[in-house]
């Protein structure tokens, strides 16, 4: 589990969901904003009761999110506060998919997000630009 400092509190929410960007996987949507005066990143998962009616399996998911994000130490120098939803289907998922999905859509946040200038979205084939309000599948 991550520490209470490294998870979006209550006051970072709206922010995030009212500014932030979104990427989307098959399994995960992740909206993300780089804050200023930020300096250590900050990330939660949602899962819906829509997801699972067991609270056990979605606490599960969430602890398995929780751990990739504790494994990846690269994250703590990027300022970077996200939120994880889930969707449906996710539950299922073995931990190294999970890990794999979760790698992904961080690496397309940082891509979207780099922490020493304003963020712009790139395609990763091509490089090309796309504007801020822009979302990149």
């Amino acid at each position: 589990m991550l520490p209470q400092k490294r998870k979006v509190g209550t006051e970072l929410f709206p922010l995030i969901i009212k500014k932030g960007k979104t990427i989307s996987s098959d399994h995960f949507s992740f909206k993300f904003s780089p804050l200023p005066g930020i300096t250590e990143s900050k990330f939660s998962f949602v899962v819906s009761g829509k997801i699972s009616k067991k609270a056990t399996e979605r606490n599960l998911l969430k602890r398995r999110g929780y751990n990739v994000i504790k494994k990846n130490s690269a994250l703590k120098i990027i300022p970077v506060v996200g939120v994880f939803f889930a969707k449906k289907g996710s539950t299922a998922l073995s931990f190294s998919t999970l890990e794999q999905e979760i790698n992904n859509l961080l690496l397309k946040a940082f891509a979207c997000a780099p922490p020493d200038r304003e963020p712009v979205c790139r395609d990763f084939g091509t490089g090309r630009r796309h504007g801020l309000g822009r979302r990149i599948i």
